[in-house]
């Protein structure tokens, strides 16, 4: 998260061959040249860089294959790879596309073994030490499969913690499992980011967004300057970026594992659009991703909704990830005021104070930065830029970038404007309800169905194209304030008609939402 203000300072020109900072000795033990690393941090200046960022640790591509060949094929587990520095510990990219489907990976810990998954082409295996071990378990058919490392991150042990990581969280934090927020589906919708620019590592937030065509395309709304590390990130380094989901404690209260915490992850974004404006500086600080792939329905996501509209909440959430800990949640129960951040362009940020519950005193640190803004109806009001409050500063404030702002005020260009993105449809809606994973319907359009008369003269109104005529449909009429008026189930009656009665409505814009199976549309209705 930003100081309310900051500057950014360029990475020096430096590369460094990997092979001269990491080899494999005997082809199963990660060897890390010291002199080489230390070499690295100074030129990345990483101490600079954590005066404003939750940095993880330093990044470096590598290319290590690993031997998986079965040399005793009495033993059903082998240990493929160990690490014995204990001053260091590893986030390991891992590269599946050549595992064959039958293997099988594990993590040896002091707990015991664990499962690495392995249905992805690729994962991020985290802070894997001296403690730990990867063994494989080759199936028959035998040697048949392949295991790479693309990637490390390597972070600093004191005193065996480790600083910005699980656990690293103010203690003034509330876990998001708490049962105080307005709206807890949000929490699905949160995702803690491991973000790569260059040779560095850290941690930010972001939140998956609805559009108005509904249809579950993995966007995920941040802060720019989670992007502007040293400088704008790379196309390369954006592939690398893990986003993982469901990353909470399961209680609300006591010591918990990070074990415990399921491995829902996902690698690799693509740019959409940025605020373009330094991080803030002159702008409302924000970063749409697109994710490399789906969500998986195992993830039960959750696609928050948006508020641009004038009408502010008295009170609502925010759900993130703190020094890149487990999800926290901080409320506030006054209204935000509308300002600036820096003070140089009026009105593109919300100010928010805390408030404090039976469980703590949440506020936001460093990996905060992006998380959303949300109102009592669980709409995103904006995306976190910085701010000073603190777990010893509970009573000051934090600056999030306004939705609103976002939407056109940025720039001209559609790569500095959400709304080409998130109303695809070009329905001008000021507010969007959010979407479950399992609501979320197919792309493909019922390109035949039509609304006649369409302006409605008298409120009757036939639904008409339907060329299945057993399968129930499900019409939902919304306000442009995207507020839920009406909902019906009806199969279509012959020639593939529904009849739909608007008469008790006023005149106006509606937007009409027609689902049948796995296909939809979205229309406009004007009633006059």
């Amino acid at each position: 998260m930003r100081g309310i203000k900051i500057f950014f300072l360029l990475l020096c020109g430096f590369k460094l061959f990997s092979q001269e900072l990491i080899r494999l000795e005997g082809e199963r033990e990660i060897i890390i040249s010291q002199k080489k690393l230390k070499e690295l941090s100074l030129k990345t200046d990483l101490e600079a860089y954590r005066e404003h960022y939750a940095i993880r640790g330093l990044f470096q591509e590598v290319f290590l294959e690993l031997n998986l060949h079965n040399s005793s094929p009495s033993f059903e587990l082998q240990p493929i790879l160990t690490f014995n520095e204990p001053s260091l510990q590893l986030d390991l990219f891992l590269n599946f596309a050549n595992l064959a489907p039958e293997d099988q990976l594990f993590l040896s810990t002091h707990r015991g073994i664990k499962a690495i998954p392995s249905k992805a082409k690729s994962f991020l295996l985290s802070s894997f030490s001296a403690k730990h071990r990867i063994l494989f378990k080759d199936r028959f058919p035998y040697d048949n499969s392949r295991l790479s490392i693309e990637g490390l991150v390597f972070s600093e042990i004191d005193s065996n913690v480790v600083l910005d990581d699980y656990g690293d969280a103010g203690t003034c934090q509330v876990n998001a499992t708490c049962s105080i927020a307005t709206n807890n589906e949000l929490s699905r919708a949160t995702t803690r980011i491991l973000w790569i620019n260059g040779s560095l590592a850290g941690w930010c937030t972001g939140t998956l967004v609805n559009n108005t065509a509904f249809d579950a395309k993995p966007y995920v709304l941040s802060a720019e300057h989670c992007a502007l590390a040293g400088s704008l990130v790379s196309n390369n380094d954006l592939n690398r970026w893990v986003f993982f989901f469901n990353y909470l404690n399961p209680n609300c209260e006591g010591v918990n594992q990070e074990s415990d915490i399921p491995q829902q992850q996902i690698l690799g974004a693509s740019l959409r659009a940025r605020s373009a404006d330094n991080g803030g500086d002159f702008g409302s600080d924000f970063l749409l991703l697109e994710l490399n792939q789906n969500i998986p329905a195992s993830y039960n996501a959750y696609f928050a909704g948006w508020n641009r509209g004038p009408i502010l909440s008295s009170k609502g959430d925010c759900f993130h990830h703190p020094s890149g800990d487990a999800q926290k949640i901080s409320i506030y129960r006054q209204k935000p005021s509308i300002t600036s951040y820096g003070g140089s362009i009026p009105n593109t940020h919300l100010e928010v104070f805390w408030q404090e519950s039976k469980y703590g005193f949440g506020t936001t640190e460093g990996g905060s930065s992006g998380s959303a803004l949300l109102d009592e109806q669980g709409l995103i009001l904006g995306t976190l830029t910085g701010g000073s409050s603190s777990c010893q500063q509970t009573e000051l404030s934090d600056y999030f970038g306004r939705f609103s702002y976002s939407w056109l005020s940025n720039g001209d260009l559609p790569n500095q404007q959400l709304a080409p993105w998130l109303d695809p449809k070009k329905l001008g809606n000021l507010r969007l309800q959010g979407l479950n994973y399992g609501d979320s319907i197919d792309t493909t359009i019922l390109n035949d169905v039509s609304v006649f008369p369409n302006p409605v003269q008298n409120g009757q109104v036939e639904i008409k194209g339907f060329n299945d005529l057993q399968s129930a449909v499900r019409v939902q009429l919304f306000s442009l304030a995207g507020d839920e008026l009406q909902e019906f189930y009806s199969s279509p009656f012959a020639y593939g008609t529904i009849p739909l009665n608007l008469e008790t409505f006023r005149s106006g814009l509606y937007i009409l939402r027609i689902r049948q199976g796995n296909l939809q549309k979205t229309l406009k209705i004007w009633i006059l």
